[in-house]
């Protein structure tokens, strides 16, 4: 920077040399500026002469039309699905008394007297209980409102009991006569959540068969059925044992039959106990053991399993959960020392108990969905 005290001096001396009065400052101040105005002069157009060299090689780089990469980018491997969670949803406590999980605190409540909490939506919002008399209640899982309550034609079992997924309808087989001591139905009712309408619907059945059990698949059912000779002792009906359906809830016309062959004998698969997709968990009776199998009810059937476990038919066993992912079943299995939860791989027969915290006096388990917990509650979830 220049020194306006030197510009000053330099300007007192060449004064004195010219001998002629003129205002010192500003003759010094002038000439300040004047460089400096020189100066950005000359800045400027330098900045512009490097502007004009760069500018056209930046230009013929990122234009508006750049050449293609040279090389193909690196493939992005997609992130294996996360693994479904489970909750202990309802369970039968000491003396009958069902208790239900209130989803946002984590806390059990107490269904209402003399009932049994049958389902909890997947949502985990809604609860569906039973008295024995056939009377259905549905209520918030607050656990602070009564249930609204629909009479049933007839009593029905608390295990037979589903919810659609979407939480709108209710599904309910009204059982006839046993067959060969088995469970069977011929006809169903359908509630409405919202309106609490029930519709009666009679299975529009075209063989020989006996219906043992529903779910709901999306907007339909899926029922399981069996050739009513397989329980009464007659000839085998061949390989073909097993009979899954696709029906409209609103007629019961069924479509989409599909066989299930029995791989290992003598098997007699009474019931399928849950639905997910094109898939369904199957139990059997293996040489007096329970055991069960995962069925695929796309094109030929393909059955992984079944997996025979290590508990006789003497101790109770039925699936409460399923991770698809990883085709694992969870098996609840009851008797002394407790109630105990197994995860059963059905890909490879692995089976391990599962650590999950269950109340001493719980029977009867009903899982519900893990991530649909509040975070109150979520230290709850588990997975397999």
């Amino acid at each position: 920077m220049i020194d306006l005290t030197d510009e000053v001096r330099r300007s007192l001396t060449d004064l004195a040399d010219r001998a002629r009065p003129v205002l010192l400052g500003d003759a010094a101040i002038r000439r300040v500026r004047e460089r400096r105005k020189r100066r950005r002069v000359s800045a400027v157009a330098a900045c512009i002469a490097v502007l004009v060299m760069l500018v056209p090689a930046w230009w013929a780089r990122n234009g508006a039309r750049p050449e293609p990469p040279t090389s193909t980018p690196a493939e992005v491997t997609p992130s294996p699905p996360s693994l479904p969670t489970h909750v202990l949803t309802a369970f039968a406590g000491s003396g009958g008394a069902w208790q239900v999980l209130n989803p946002e605190t984590g806390q059990y409540f107490r269904a209402p007297q003399g009932t049994t909490a049958v389902a909890v939506s997947a949502d985990l919002r809604t609860a569906v209980v039973l008295t024995g008399t056939g009377r259905l209640g549905i209520a918030p899982t607050t656990g602070d409102a009564e249930p609204d309550w629909v009479d049933l034609p007839q009593a029905t079992e608390y295990s037979s009991v589903s919810i659609s997924y979407d939480g709108e309808r209710i599904a309910v087989p009204l059982w006839a006569q046993p067959v060969a001591g088995r469970a069977v139905f011929r006809r169903y009712a359908v509630v409405d959540i919202d309106s609490l309408r029930l519709s009666v619907v009679q299975i529009q059945q075209t063989r020989e068969t006996e219906a043992t059990s529903l779910s709901w698949q999306g907007s339909r059912l899926l029922i399981s059925m069996f050739a009513a000779r397989l329980f009464t002792g007659q000839p085998d009906p061949g390989p073909a044992q097993l009979l899954y359906a696709a029906m409209d809830p609103d007629t019961g016309t069924l479509s989409d039959f599909t066989a299930v062959p029995a791989r290992t004998g003598p098997v007699y698969p009474w019931r399928h106990q849950l639905v997910r997709d094109n898939s369904v968990v199957v139990q059997a009776d293996i040489n007096g053991r329970h055991a069960f199998a995962i069925s695929r009810l796309v094109g030929d059937s393909l059955v992984r399993g079944p997996i025979q476990l290590k508990v006789p038919l003497a101790v109770s066993a039925r699936a409460v959960g399923w991770d698809v992912v990883t085709d694992t079943i969870i098996v609840e299995i009851g008797g002394p020392p407790g109630t105990n939860l197994v995860a059963v791989q059905v890909r490879t027969g692995e089976q391990r108990q599962l650590l999950v915290p269950i109340p001493a006096e719980a029977t009867y388990l009903v899982l519900g969905n893990g991530d649909a917990l509040g975070p109150g509650a979520a230290y709850l979830r588990f997975s397999v």
